[in-house]
Order: structure tokens, then sequence, then C-alpha cells
């Protein structure tokens, strides 16, 4: 029903009465009309969902408290400072966002048998960093072959900084163990293909 949106607007009674309010009114008039479609979506006269939604509307609500509830444990006490997290591993990545976790990859190139950052220049590694979906990460292996170019490309990173090298090869293909295949593309990016 709501495609690649679902993820993002994960209740679908909050889509439905959108989509109502909005092809009722016939077009969105900024900023006047904007009250009027907010309160036919969030307010207390919204209209009642039809019985396929409401069981999907709730699951949503609930998960939606459930991370509420997991945002304020995360939440950082102003007056306490940065260093006091409670129990709270100083190396745990907490994220600022919910979904899906997400760690850093950095493409590399071989250049005469050491390993550089995809992009040139200054910045290099960091203008080389992809945000990936964890999962998609999981069979990646760094080569065996390369343990030294990658050591000394990581030489000067911070102790925090553990991110992932990943060698683009030909084909744009990466360096990978698994049922998965990673490929880099300049103009369409990362890609993830199932190997049969």
């Amino acid at each position: 029903m709501l495609g690649a949106g679902a993820y993002v607007y994960r209740n679908p009674g909050v889509m439905w009465r959108s989509a109502r309010a909005i092809f009722g009114a016939g077009r969105i008039v900024t900023p006047d009309g904007l009250r009027g479609l907010i309160e036919a979506v969030y307010g207390p006269g919204a209209a009642p969902l039809p019985p396929g939604l409401e069981r999907r509307a709730l699951e949503a609500e609930g998960t939606e408290m459930g991370d509420r509830a997991q945002a304020g444990f995360n939440t950082i006490d102003l007056a306490a400072g940065y260093g006091v997290l409670g129990d709270l591993p100083k190396d745990q990545e907490i994220g600022t966002r919910l979904g899906e976790e997400v760690r850093i990859l950095r493409l590399a190139r071989l250049d005469g048998g050491e390993v550089r950052p995809w992009a040139e220049g200054p910045q290099g590694w960091a203008r080389s960093e992809l945000k990936v979906r964890s999962s998609w990460l999981c069979d990646l292996r760094e080569p065996p072959e390369l343990g030294r170019g990658l050591a000394k490309a990581r030489a000067d990173w911070p102790d925090w900084d553990r991110a992932t090298i990943a060698v683009v090869k030909e084909n744009g293909k990466l360096f990978l163990e698994g049922e998965t295949l990673l490929r880099y593309d300049r103009q369409l990016g990362l890609r993830r293909e199932v190997i049969d």
C-alpha cells in the first residue's frame, strides 16, 4: 500500500488520514490551509479509520511509544555533562535516528599496493565515506592480504574510529565474502546484489 515510504511513514492510519484530507481539500495552501490539514490527521476530530487499517495503526502507535521510551533512555542529562552516561559503555553507538543501525564504510582503491581513499585530495577518507545498513556489511571481510596496507591507512585515525574499509576492485566490486555482493558506481552509488 505505501511502497518505499512505508518505513518512513510507518503508521497507515496517518497516511490514510493525510491522503483523505489532501484529496478532500483538493490542494495545499500554505500557510493558511495547513492547520486544517494537520487537525484532520492528528486532531481529536480526526476521521475513524477503516477496519482494515485499525490493527496496523495500533501496532505503529505502540512502536512509536516504545521508540519514545528508548529515546528517553538515550537522553543525556545536560546538567551532568557528556561524561556521565550511566550504564552506557563509552564506545557504544546509540545513534541519533531510529531505524536500522548503520555503519560507516570507507571506499578505497589500491595504488601500487597501497590502500588509498577513493576520493583524492584533502579530507580524502572523509569524502570516501558512505553510511550503509549494518546488515549489508555483515558478510564484508577485509582481505587478509591487505592487512598491512589497511593498518597503514588507519594509522592516523583516532581510537574511536573503527570504520570498515572496502577496496573497490574491477567492475566496481568490493572485496567481500558471503552471500551478497556489493558494487559501487560513481553515478548509482552502492548497490547490493544477492548471489544465487
